[in-house]
């Protein structure tokens, strides 16, 4: 029996001053190709979008093959010069709220990520909507039963060789947690990869935003769709080798893009807000508040949680009370957006109760409403 050939991330680096040179075209050309590309989206059945480094960089995360990229520069024996944003920092760009809506709409189906920033998922995109070819920051699974954990904290340990993905920590079942990036020379994940493939395989519409289009096996997502005489539409500031097959192509910046395509949908792009979905779960006289992101894995945001003036530090934070008391929780969060302790009571009843927390970052304040 033949063996499987396993899908390797390859590191391919511009190699000449023609591949890293950006081109801006005029508003007039932008606008025009922002139109025929919404005209694409609403006679399309399944909208798949293909994202790289580029569609970060206005949150101020660098990119990696641009004038400034990190691989660029280490090609070239120079140090950043640009002040940059840390990633646990950094905010979801128009580009990832427009994407986010357009899923929400139905207009788009799913998104394929190179990105390991985690921005698409704190944009509000569901995992499920979501391929991260290359992983996330934030998310570790556990190598004995698989299940999941997001961290509002980057989980690869800075000790670490660049191969080894154990983080330090354990999951429920006793299995050790591994971090979920994919380095050069390293395996895709199986299962990633194959739900990318699938919907490669469905569209009949790919939008390539802000990647060059040349780390291997990712690209070759595109040429899937392109092979099949679907249609391709590559908007970045440089050439790549795909533009060829595309039905629309255009060198200008992802935001500026994006904003024109949602104009001629009738879209409003939405003001992001961090979204916290927290369960609290009474059996007995014992009740666990626990994080979650939306599809239910436990999500670590909360660094401290107080309840009746006790301080809780481990997650699920466990506590006594007697049933239909009303108790006055506080929760500590990591701060990366200034966030404030949010206090609110909640009523001790028996069964699982589930919040939603919404942080409006831009006037820096939490509201809470309980799911029915």
């Amino acid at each position: 029996k033949k063996k499987k050939k396993k899908k390797i991330m390859a590191h391919t680096a511009h190699k000449t001053k023609e591949a890293m040179e950006e081109h801006f075209e005029e508003v007039g050309m932008i606008k025009e190709k922002a139109k025929r590309l919404a005209e694409m989206i609403k006679n399309a059945k399944h909208v798949v979008f293909f994202t790289g480094a580029g569609i970060s960089c206005s949150a101020g995360i660098p990119s990696y093959r641009g004038p400034e990229g990190v691989w660029t520069l280490r090609a070239q024996g120079k140090k950043r010069t640009k002040p940059t944003t840390p990633i646990t920092k950094a905010l979801p760009t128009p580009t990832h709220m427009a994407m986010k809506e357009m899923i929400d709409k139905g207009l788009a189906h799913h998104v394929i990520s190179q990105n390991v920033d985690g921005l698409h998922i704190k944009s509000g995109i569901s995992p499920k909507n979501i391929s991260e070819l290359h992983g996330n920051t934030n998310l570790e699974r556990c190598e004995k039963c698989g299940d999941r954990y997001y961290r509002d904290f980057r989980v690869r340990r800075h000790t670490n060789h660049v191969h080894d993905h154990k983080t330090g920590r354990q999951c429920h079942c006793g299995g050790s947690l591994r971090d979920s990036i994919i380095n050069f020379n390293e395996n895709l994940d199986e299962d990633v990869l194959a739900m990318a493939t699938a919907h490669a395989y469905e569209a009949d519409l790919m939008i390539s935003l802000g990647s060059s289009l040349t780390v291997s096996p990712a690209n070759s997502l595109v040429g899937t769709v392109a092979e099949r005489e679907k249609h391709v539409a590559i908007v970045n500031l440089q050439k790549t080798p795909y533009d060829k097959y595309a039905t629309l192509h255009c060198h200008t910046k992802v935001d500026e893009f994006m904003k024109f395509v949602c104009e001629n949908l009738n879209l409003t792009i939405p003001e992001w807000r961090l979204k916290r979905q927290l369960t609290i779960e009474t059996k007995k006289d014992m009740t666990k508040v626990q994080g979650h992101d939306v599809v239910a894995a436990p999500f670590s945001y909360i660094r401290t949680c107080t309840v009746a003036n006790k301080e809780l530090k481990k997650e699920p934070y466990a506590f006594k009370a007697s049933l239909n008391s009303n108790v006055k929780i506080q929760l500590e969060f990591y701060h990366h957006y200034k966030e404030p302790n949010l206090v609110f009571n909640h009523r001790i009843r028996p069964g699982k109760v589930t919040y939603e927390l919404q942080f409006n970052y831009f006037k820096g304040t939490w509201s809470i409403k309980e799911f029915a």
